[in-house]
C-alpha cells in the first residue's frame, strides 16, 4: 500500500525509512489476566473495600491474594477466551 501522491503546490519529506512489517504471534488470555496486569502495573491490589477499618484489618494480616490470582490465572485455558466473550 502507498501513499498518494503529493498534490500540486504541496512538498512531501521523508524523515526516515519504515521497517518492513512483521507477524506476531500471541494467545488471548481473556479478561482476568488483562485486569490482573493492569492492577499489578499500576499497583492496585485486586480487593477494594469501603471502609478503612476492613482495608486495615486486612493488612495488618498481612494478607495477599496475588499469589493466589497468580496461582487461579495459570490453571485458565487461553483457548477459553473465544468461548466466554460469544
Amino acid at each position: 500500500m502507498a501513499l498518494p501522491p503529493a498534490k500540486d503546490g504541496e512538498k512531501t519529506l521523508a524523515l526516515c525509512r519504515l521497517t518492513a512489517p512483521s507477524s506476531l504471534r500471541f494467545e488471548p488470555v481473556g479478561r482476568w489476566y488483562e485486569a490482573n496486569i493492569r492492577r499489578r502495573q499500576h499497583g492496585f491490589s485486586s480487593h477494594h473495600s469501603s471502609s478503612s477499618a476492613s482495608s486495615s484489618a486486612s493488612s495488618e494480616g498481612g494478607y495477599s491474594s496475588d499469589e493466589e490470582d497468580h496461582r487461579f490465572l495459570l490453571t485458565l485455558d487461553p483457548t477459553d477466551c473465544k468461548v466466554q466473550y460469544m
